[in-house]
């Protein structure tokens, strides 16, 4: 019928989320302490055909995810006369355990027979050679992410029109990756090599790589902050300008059928905005604009190359412009309209693959 699909094995796809939060506030004279406690739990389960044919290309036969997340912040707020100021630190830890059951071109398995392994055919070649049979793999990981902060910010009227805000952030990050591994199967589903792996061995089964590999870690100690100066040009109007430093943690990819896992270090953006913000007519019309330039060194990004998942890591910039109008003449009628302007580069010259400076497949660039 007009409204049927025929695919194999659509399956299901199941979250389940829980959490608890916790936050206590005291308040000394001026100053409040202020603590927030968190713990999440979240997992999911999925079997999916992703090639939207009635034939197997691509197929999660099964994939299954389970996180946890615990943190917990501690920090004092102060609120003074032309003065304000926040300063805390922070602890966190989260673990996220992954497995995969996946089939690349399952139809090769019903021409080749039963216990066959060639995946793709790729691997025998020649008269003699084993068919071609289906990339079957079986493949799971552990990555566990720890991190401590400090960090404090200010907020001083220098004038009454006038103000800046100060603030910084020193972080400490371990990423570890392990208990991973990549296993190949044959066209009966059976073990048949290892693509890698960390130490989970079958017995009898061999290693691609031709050894174990070992539990990959990163570890960064990274300063991050901003800077924003502010102008009172009219009791409802200001300018403003500001600089802030982002960071993200480095990051691993076990979820391809690979030779090895693939991960990309730390991420960083150096980010400049200025603009204004404006009210007028007894606050019936609001106008706000802004210009804003952004340098990322690293940036992670995700490349799919023949039904893989690969992390990237890839410096670029950009730039662009907004400006944003809301308008209430009367009370039963508001018209709210934006204009935008956005211009983004990578940077020349860069390798995709296989994802770091040595790489040298053109194919990437």
């Amino acid at each position: 019928g007009r409204r049927q699909v025929i695919t194999p094995g659509q399956g299901k796809f199941i979250t389940k989320s829980k959490g608890v939060q916790g936050r206590i506030d005291w308040t000394l004279g001026d100053i409040v302490l202020t603590s927030v406690s968190g713990y999440d739990k979240d997992e999911y389960n999925l079997s999916f055909d992703f090639d939207g044919s009635p034939t197997v290309i691509g197929q999660y036969r099964d994939s299954r995810s389970s996180f946890y997340g615990l943190s917990q912040d501690l920090h004092l707020t102060y609120d003074g006369e032309g003065f304000n100021i926040i300063g805390g630190v922070y602890a966190g830890k989260q673990q996220v355990r992954t497995f995969q059951d996946l089939v690349y071109f399952g139809f090769l398995n019903d021409f080749a027979g039963p216990n066959q392994f060639n995946p793709g055919g790729l691997f025998f070649t020649g008269p003699g050679a084993p068919p071609p049979t289906a990339v079957s793999t079986g493949a799971g990981f552990t990555q566990k992410q720890t991190s401590y902060a400090i960090y404090a910010e200010a907020k001083v009227d220098i004038t009454d029109k006038f103000n800046i805000t100060v603030g910084g952030r020193i972080t400490r990050d371990k990423v570890t990756f392990e208990d991973y591994y990549s296993l190949l199967r044959d066209s009966s589903f059976n073990p048949a090599l290892y693509a890698y792996t960390s130490g989970r061995t079958t017995p009898g089964i061999g290693i691609l790589t031709g050894g174990i590999s070992p539990t990959l870690e990163q570890k960064a100690t990274k300063p991050t902050g901003r800077v924003i100066l502010s102008y009172d040009i009219a009791d409802r109007s200001l300018v403003y300008a500001s600089y802030s430093r982002g960071y993200r943690s480095g990051s691993y990819n076990g979820s391809s059928p690979v030779i090895q896992p693939n991960g990309v270090g730390p991420e960083y953006v150096d980010a400049y905005e200025a603009g204004f913000k404006s009210r007028f007519w007894d606050n019936r019309i609001q106008l706000n604009g802004s210009i804003f330039y952004s340098k990322y060194i690293g940036q992670q990004v995700q490349e799919v190359a023949n039904g893989a998942a690969f992390i990237r890591s890839l410096s670029g910039r950009l730039y662009g412009a907004e400006l944003e109008l809301t308008a209430q003449p009367v009370e039963d009628f508001r018209l709210v309209a934006a204009v935008g302007y956005l211009n983004t580069r990578y940077d020349d010259n860069q390798f995709l693959a296989p994802g770091d400076p040595r790489a040298t497949d053109p194919r990437g660039i």
